[in-house]
């Protein structure tokens, strides 16, 4: 891959965005070299959860390339670069494994939209996170307006969005963006952490319909969201594991597959 570097500990992956040099920025290469890791990954029972983070230390991404973007406008294929990314993006939200933003740098414009995008962030409390489209003449196009908004409400996000306003690490804690604020140099230790504790407590089949349920909820409705508790329970209810586990917990003892 050109614009990722994939590593594997045990069962977390990492997918670096690998653009140091260009600010980590996306682009049409990088959409596409996601999308089609997101499906080796899925395929791959080994890895239960992933953590997305940049390379280099100073950026997680500066947001879109805008010299493709410039070259885009040209070509008159603006809108082919925002469906895929787009797609991209609401598949990671609606990924069924977990997916934890590292931000080990800033994160702006459409790399603020990936970390949002994501089901938890965790970041370095030195970093600064906005979405400054609208101050270059144009709008977060893959997401960020509904995401954002979503978390904070209308008034902080429209503060946010028509103001360009960088969000340091703390307030973005504050408002609910943010998770967790780690230590420099702490943020992948801590989201790796955070994912293996989640993997441990959690079957994947329950990370899988809970996101399912939480985030038909949130883009739906009410009864969207049922209607995936009311699968997801009928499913898990049939899962050797599930049934394993309420053993256990009825006869106080520890789960096989967990001593």
């Amino acid at each position: 891959m050109k614009t990722l570097e994939l590593k594997k500990d045990n069962r977390v992956a990492f997918i670096y965005i690998n653009r140091e040099k260009d600010g980590n920025m996306i682009n049409m290469e990088l959409i596409e070299e996601f999308s089609n890791l997101l499906s080796e990954l899925e395929k791959d029972d080994s890895v239960l959860a992933i953590v997305v983070a940049g390379t280099g230390g100073r950026l997680f991404s500066a947001g879109a390339d805008i010299k493709e973007f410039s070259e885009l406008i040209k070509l008159n294929k603006v809108e082919e670069f925002q469906r895929k990314g787009q797609e991209l993006f609401n598949r990671i939200e609606q990924y069924p494994k977990l997916i934890i933003a590292a931000l080990n740098g800033h994160a702006f414009g459409g790399g603020f939209e990936l970390a949002l995008a994501c089901d938890l962030i965790i970041a370095d409390s030195t970093i600064r996170v906005s979405l400054p489209e609208a101050t270059i003449g144009i709008m977060p196009g893959f997401g960020g307006t509904f995401r954002l908004a979503s978390i904070v409400g209308k008034q902080i996000a429209l503060e946010i969005l028509l103001s360009g306003k960088k969000l340091k690490a703390d307030e973005a804690f504050r408002l609910g963006i943010i998770n967790k604020i780690t230590e420099t140099d702490k943020v992948l230790e801590e989201a790796k952490n955070l994912a293996e504790k989640i993997i441990k407590n959690c079957l994947p089949i329950s990370i899988k319909f809970i996101k399912k349920a939480v985030i038909s909820g949130k883009m739906e409705s009410i009864e969207k969201s049922l209607k995936w508790e009311k699968e997801g329970i009928e499913t898990m209810a049939k899962s050797t594991q599930t049934k394993e586990i309420i053993s256990a917990v009825i006869e106080k003892r520890i789960p096989e597959g967990k001593k």
